[in-house]
């Protein structure tokens, strides 16, 4: 990371029950599985790496280690050492930001939320918390873009349920209740960036198969009712409104004996009459 703070420390042993909790938690959910672990890792070999703290007027806020703090309370520990530190808020959240972006600890909604609290703390445009962070300035205008996407795909990546990467391409689907089924399908059967992709890629190019359409049979786009998506089948090629389809995950060979399939059917059919 680049220069993210100027701040002095130094070590203090503190009581635990002057510690209060950080007033803005950069870790909105602790894993319970990780948390028992460090508690586990604490009892046996003590704290390695001591929390950060800043003091305030009667007691000591969390700035950095707020896990570590959640497994020394439940150790029952009743002093700990601790970096206490000075500076000012931003510098504090930035020491707090260094930290967990060094040990991957923020999920990629979190890190959004962060970096949409240091611009409440003055650092105006992404560019400049990009050099904060370490970061690019492209890399730091798509993760707080996360907080402006639709309800359905928000959700999906605050319960970590699909990947930032995917939902960067399903968010080019622009019709709510379309980008709901991708979703869903995402959250239920997994979806690799590349598959993200070539969805939003055939949903836009739809789009502008079936406004090639309208401009060509004289529809008043003022006038008439907005269509619903179709999408094509990839077995009979005809098109469909997307809630009366279902999607199916098949490897290139097998969709191609499908399709002989169908067609050797559709020829027995003709034969009969």
């Amino acid at each position: 990371m680049g220069h993210t703070h100027n701040v002095l420390g130094v070590i203090e042993k503190v009581a635990l029950r002057d510690i209060k909790e950080p007033e803005y938690v950069a870790r909105t959910k602790m894993d319970k599985d990780a948390l028992e672990e460090l508690t586990e890792d604490i009892r046996q070999n003590g704290l390695i790496n001591p929390i950060t703290l800043k003091r305030e007027k009667k007691h000591f806020e969390v700035v950095a280690g707020h896990r570590r703090f959640t497994a020394l309370k439940r150790l029952k520990w009743t002093t700990v050492d601790a970096m206490v530190i000075k500076g000012t808020p931003l510098e504090m959240e930035l020491v707090k930001l260094s930290e967990n972006l060094k040990r991957d600890d923020l999920s990629d909604l979190e890190e959004a939320l962060f970096y949409q609290r240091l611009k409440e703390l003055g650092v105006k445009t992404n560019k400049m918390i990009g050099k904060k962070a370490g970061k690019s300035e492209s890399y730091i205008t798509q993760k707080l873009a996360i907080l402006k996407y639709p309800d359905c795909l928000y959700q999906a990546i605050a319960e970590k349920k699909i990947s930032f990467s995917a939902a960067r391409e399903l968010v080019r689907i622009t019709d709510v209740i379309v980008l709901r089924d991708y979703v869903g399908h995402a959250v239920e059967s997994g979806c690799t960036p590349a598959v993200a992709k070539q969805w939003a890629d055939d949903w836009i190019k739809m789009q502008k198969y079936n406004k090639g359409e309208a401009n060509a049979a004289g529809d008043n786009d003022n006038l008439a009712e907005p269509e619903r998506v179709k999408v094509p089948c990839f077995v009979c090629g005809r098109h469909y409104l997307v809630e009366n389809t279902i999607m199916i995950r098949v490897c290139k060979k097998d969709l191609e004996l499908i399709k002989q399939a169908m067609k050797i059917s559709g020829d027995d059919e003709h034969e009969k009459d």
